[in-house]
């Protein structure tokens, strides 16, 4: 199995939109993830995440696929040089691993 991190790109949106429209992720992620997660939501987090400097969020690819995302919220005053990672695989991809790829 090989798993990758890349930056988002639009072509990812329909990708994006697939996987995260899953109650099990809206489950337990930040509460302004929404559900359902329609394609305006991915078309929206892409422009967004892809604006940031330095980027935050990433692509999980699982043997060339997309497979979830994994992103960074940086922490703030005494935090600032800290950040919280937070993830998310889609369904077909769970239990093989991805996670945990080392």
């Amino acid at each position: 199995m090989t798993v990758e991190l890349r930056e988002l790109s639009a072509e990812m949106t329909d990708a994006l939109a697939a996987l995260a429209n899953d109650v099990t992720i809206y489950n337990n992620v930040r509460d302004r993830f929404p559900h359902p997660y329609l394609r305006e939501n991915a078309e929206e987090f892409i422009s967004l995440s892809t604006a940031e400097t330095p980027r935050n969020e990433f692509a999980v690819f699982v043997d060339g696929v997309f497979g979830g995302m994994c992103g960074l919220v940086p922490g703030e005053d005494v935090y600032r040089y800290t950040a919280e990672v937070g993830y998310w695989i889609g369904a077909p991809f769970r239990g093989q691993g991805a996670a945990s790829f080392a």
